[in-house]
């Protein structure tokens, strides 16, 4: 009895699947050194471009509830000495409740210490505090600075 066409196509389009498969895999394994590092930075690029418009989003929602995101760059005035310090949002608190949020922030400022021949000199020191948004402001979005908070 003859296979019917029902079949005869069903094996052409397995040996058909089969074949494209193996010609991608071929393909891929006689890129070029230079195609391989042109997709590889394709990839990490398309990542980037991900992560930052999620970050973006995030951002977005939090302005509309009156908050700030996590990673979002603020500028934390520091009360008792005046200065402004460049920040970013390392956790965001709602135990006081939905609408009384505070922060942890990080941010890096000069500090002057001893070195160990007693001399004093001036150090760059990371800060971790919490804060309420009373003492944030928002930045700008801009890319790059937003990026270097993202892979930290």
């Amino acid at each position: 009895m003859a296979p019917s066409s029902r079949t005869q196509n069903e094996d052409t389009n397995i040996k058909n699947t089969r074949r494209d498969l193996a010609s991608q895999q071929g393909s891929a394994e006689k890129l070029s050194p230079d195609e391989e590092l042109a997709r590889k930075i394709q990839r990490e690029e398309d990542l980037r471009y991900q992560k930052l418009q999620t970050q973006q989003k995030s951002e977005s929602d939090a302005l509309k509830n009156g908050m700030l995101a996590l990673k979002q760059r603020v500028q934390y005035l520091h009360k008792s000495t005046g200065n402004v310090y460049d920040a970013y949002i390392a956790g965001v608190h709602l135990d006081d409740g939905p609408d009384k949020p505070y922060y942890t922030i990080k941010y890096t400022k000069f500090q002057n210490k001893l070195d160990k021949d007693g001399l004093e000199k001036e150090e760059l020191v990371g800060v971790e505090k919490q804060t309420d948004p009373d003492r944030l402001e928002r930045v700008p979005w801009n890319e790059d600075a937003a990026w270097e908070i993202l892979i930290k």
